[in-house]
């Protein structure tokens, strides 16, 4: 199989194919590697390669007899390199722990296995999925934007966005818990999902991160493999096959992010020429705010986080049977550990009903609207380093803060969000649309997508761009 034609099929495709005998398990894996190969020595996306790659059947390196099964037959994929467990491998999440081997894979993996995936590897994550860049002293790696390679892919799941951005897979897993889906989908130009909260588990040993604020799926360029990824993983085939987008949705356009930030005008004037094309099309379209994002919530989110960072690393010095130490880990994530290791369980609790009480002014708001459309960032991409853990918080929250702003309500309240490639700035570089729903209301954002897809569209540019090396060195 050509490399060229392998990079156009999306998921739905190869599988199509592959089940039905068209086209060769180890031709398409073969063209995914040289893809591969042109690809990640400059653009630094992928952290672990498995080799073999890991299938549902391992008796044989060579490739079954006769067509393969299953939703996600012989399409090949990558994980991300945060939390997702593989059996007998250690998952660091990006740092120099030496971590511990799982005993058994992530829930959702064995489910992307069930379905036929082949998985090529772990891609590359900031340590702990602890930034909007994504850049790790440990693995000294800067996964680049395809758009701009001398700029940063947008993290947490960068390396992830890149690998399907540039054709690498149709598919990679990612995982969202401050916008980590969001971000880089809307700066490599993909369709990002972020599901509601419990419909993709990641366990069986992790069953959330974040105190409930963090999700699993995927990144895709379709709007169909989005559908395919989200029914595979939250094992709902229902939701494969969206429906028509019904009636004439009511959408409500917030320009003013609700933490009270200022917006980038460009990007806010760009956003709202959609919702008039949008309203062309035949969407109802009016301005509205979300509920504001107090100080009192903003002290309550940070507890919640802090205090998960550090029962993650307690997990992991538990399964390793070692301490953790400030070498292990960068200096802002070792600065959040010890800072975390200081929040108390009445704290959480007192977090957590701050926060609850948010989800539900922000549920209110669905009685008038069925989306509300938001720009993904307030900012265009940043340079490597900008946002690096080897930085101290005070000095890169106030440049986080325009990566997650606008994808912060999702993650407090568990609301399904889109990012969606309708937009772009001047020198053609995608920006996100954020489409938002209600709770449970996944069906209808995937119905969006496909009905943006064929309406709208949007364009890949560098399926076919080879890149050149580039020096890894630590962040």
């Amino acid at each position: 199989m050509e490399t060229r034609s392998y990079v156009r099929l999306d998921a739905v495709g190869l599988a199509g194919g592959l089940r039905a005998g068209r086209l060769c398990g180890n031709a398409v894996l073969a063209a995914a590697r040289r893809r591969m190969a042109e690809v990640d020595p400059g653009l630094q996306a992928i952290c672990e390669h498995f080799d073999p790659p890991l299938r549902a059947e391992v008796a044989s390196s060579d490739q079954p007899a006769g067509p393969l099964t299953g939703a996600l037959a012989g399409v090949p994929m990558l994980i991300k390199d945060l939390h997702c467990a593989v059996a007998g491998r250690p998952t660091a999440n990006g740092s120099g722990f030496p971590a511990a081997p799982a005993a058994q894979n992530s829930t959702v993996v064995d489910r992307y296995l069930h379905a036929g995936a082949v998985l090529l590897g772990r891609s590359h994550s900031p340590e702990l999925g602890g930034t909007s860049g994504c850049e790790s002293r440990h693995q000294r790696l800067s996964t680049r934007n395809p758009y701009a390679p001398g700029l940063s892919s947008g993290g947490s799941s960068g390396g992830a966005a890149v690998a399907v951005a540039t054709g690498i897979v149709p598919i990679a897993h990612a995982s969202d818990a401050g916008g980590s889906i969001i971000i880089p989908a809307a700066l490599c130009g993909l369709v990002g999902l972020k599901p509601s909260h419990g419909l993709v588990p990641l366990g069986p040993e992790r069953i959330e991160g974040a105190g409930g604020m963090a999700a699993q799926n995927a990144l895709t360029r379709t709007a169909a493999d989005a559908a395919l990824a989200l029914a595979v993983a939250a094992n709902r085939p229902d939701l494969a096959t969206p429906a028509p987008l019904a009636g004439r949705p009511r959408i409500g356009l917030v320009l003013q992010a609700a933490d009270g930030g200022a917006t980038c005008d460009a990007i806010a004037g760009r956003l709202a020429a959609l919702a008039e094309r949008l309203a062309a099309l035949g969407l109802d379209v009016a301005e509205t705010r979300l509920p504001p994002i107090t100080p009192e919530l903003s002290e309550a989110e940070r507890r919640v986080r802090l205090a998960s960072l550090a029962a993650t690393v307690a997990a992991m010095e538990q399964a390793a049977g070692l301490s953790a130490l400030p070498g292990h880990f960068e200096p802002a994530t070792w600065a959040r550990i010890e800072a975390g290791r200081k929040v108390t369980g009445a704290d959480v609790l007192a977090a957590r009903e701050t926060i609850l009480a948010y989800r539900d002014r922000v549920l209110a708001c669905f009685a008038t609207y069925d989306l509300l459309l938001s720009p993904a960032l307030n900012a265009a991409a940043p340079e490597p380093g900008t946002l690096s853990l080897m930085r101290p918080d005070h000095e890169t929250g106030p440049r986080n803060r325009d990566y997650t702003c606008f994808a912060r309500p999702w993650n407090l309240t568990g609301f399904p969000s889109l990012s969606l490639p309708l937009i772009r700035d001047p020198r053609n570089r995608p920006e996100g649309a954020l489409f938002a729903a209600a709770p449970g209301s996944d069906a209808l954002l995937l119905s969006l997508a496909a009905w943006a897809e064929a309406s709208i569209g949007w364009q890949h540019d560098h399926l076919t761009t080879v890149y050149q090396s580039q020096r890894k060195s630590s962040p």
